[in-house]
């Protein structure tokens, strides 16, 4: 949620050539984000098995609750990182080819001179909705790379691999996530009258970009998180020949 606000409230410069504003994102894009792409993820990560080092941490401040400093700072620092990469987004596509030309009229409806608008909304759409599925992995652990999140049984970049496959649930509601992207930009009527987006060509390159420094982004701040030691303090196990 606070990468939509952050993305909704700063896009609120875009405006086209009667001053409206233009929104980066339609309404009925922002409910399938919120409703169908990250409910299915939610479960699946609700159906995560409890971490390998959970036993070596210390105990959890139950005046704390469920939402700890450490979950909010977490949160707050990848909403920005998120809402920013969709603003790149879609400011690529409306000031890069587009010129700025943002037509008239856009958020009621596709007419001719929307085309830039309705592609670059379609590029952010698409954007939130990766970014949201590659969340969903990184999440599973709050300080351990991605690419080596389970080093007692299995590490190396390779790794990665067994990591989003262990949680069958989670791995293909991310599969059926990407996949299902595809339609609701591309079929027609839908993309135009619902979502209010057109297809792609070239923007893919831009969405693929974003996630790249997404995922860059991630991994950088969980190992300032390693380095500083902030978050969640883990023990180190005893040696063996004291168990």
């Amino acid at each position: 949620m606070t990468n939509a606000v952050f993305l909704l409230l700063i896009g609120l410069v875009f405006q086209d050539d009667s001053g409206t504003s233009i929104f980066p994102l339609s309404p009925i894009e922002i409910l399938w984000a919120n409703l169908i792409t990250s409910s299915f993820l939610a479960i699946g990560l609700g159906l995560e098995e409890a971490q390998p080092d959970i036993l070596y941490r210390k105990p959890h401040d139950l005046r704390v609750g469920v939402f700890t400093f450490d979950l909010v700072r977490d949160k707050m620092i990848y909403g920005v990182c998120m809402g920013s990469l969709c603003l790149a987004a879609f400011a690529s596509v409306t000031y890069g080819p587009g010129g700025g030309d943002l037509g008239h009229g856009c958020n009621e409806g596709y007419n001719p001179s929307c085309d830039v608008a309705f592609r670059a909304r379609s590029t952010t759409f698409s954007t939130l909705s990766f970014l949201l599925l590659v969340t969903s992995w990184e999440v599973k652990h709050f300080q351990r790379s991605l690419f080596n999140m389970e080093p007692e049984s299995h590490s190396g970049p390779l790794s990665v691999f067994k990591t989003v496959w262990k949680n069958r649930f989670l791995f293909w509601a991310v599969m059926g996530g990407f996949v299902m992207t595809f339609p609701v930009v591309y079929i027609p009527v839908i993309n135009h009258a619902v979502f209010k987006h057109t297809g792609i060509t070239w923007e893919w390159g831009i969405v693929a970009g974003c996630v790249v420094v997404y995922i860059a982004l991630f991994e950088t701040w969980k190992a300032i998180k390693r380095k500083l030691g902030l978050g969640v303090q883990v023990s180190l196990p005893p040696p063996e020949d004291q168990v």
